[in-house]
């Protein structure tokens, strides 16, 4: 585990392989389970209140963190490791260059207000660019939500769609979302100036 971001409010550590997950790493697959089964009531693998799948056995993660709790976080798929899923979804044109890494399953933990929400996953994004960035993963892809896509092209983030819409989910549960590649420097350069502008 190590610790790549800090602040007076939050840490974002970083943590590879899932074989013997440590408290905080069981934590977030807590978080994803309420986010994707309680809350949105999806059919994923979920064991005792926890949600994994087989592709963590291959993902390294980056968690939001206080000193109590988990707040957030998100999973990294890299192509050294497995075949990112999200090539299934890519137009016939779109090539992914190795190394590339897939993001998955973002979340936030709900209990706070949304305003509270919105600086969460600002904090977890800012790290989560300059942290691709500094490891040279300028090839992010993701299969994202798409409300959530939006979310964050206005926060700052630099994204192109590279494959068509499609849904996850059934019935009432089901949702939009479309797969994308992130511009990592352009998108630091816009995280940058964003914070830049919030400063008194």
């Amino acid at each position: 585990m190590q610790l790549i971001a800090h602040s007076p409010q939050f840490n974002v550590v970083q943590l590879q392989g899932i074989a013997r997950p440590p408290s905080i790493l069981k934590e977030f697959l807590r978080l994803r389970h309420r986010e994707w089964c309680d809350i949105r009531s999806w059919e994923v693998k979920s064991i005792t209140g926890i949600e994994r799948d087989s592709l963590d056995e291959h993902a390294s993660y980056l968690i939001l963190a206080n000193d109590t709790a988990v707040l957030g976080g998100c999973r990294l798929l890299h192509t050294d490791h497995c075949r990112l899923p999200v090539e299934e979804l890519l137009w016939p044109h779109v090539r992914i260059e190795q190394p590339a890494v897939e993001v998955s399953r973002i979340c936030i933990d709900d209990a706070c207000d949304a305003r509270e929400r919105l600086h969460r996953l600002f904090v977890l994004v800012d790290t989560l660019a300059a942290y691709l960035l500094g490891e040279q993963f300028a090839q992010t892809y993701a299969d994202i939500r798409y409300p959530l896509a939006l979310v964050l092209r206005r926060m700052g983030v630099v994204w192109s769609t590279v494959g068509s819409r499609h849904t996850h989910g059934t019935g009432a549960n089901e949702e939009v979302f479309v797969p994308v590649r992130f511009d990592v420097p352009k998108t630091v350069m816009q995280l940058k100036k964003r914070v830049a502008r919030a400063r008194p």
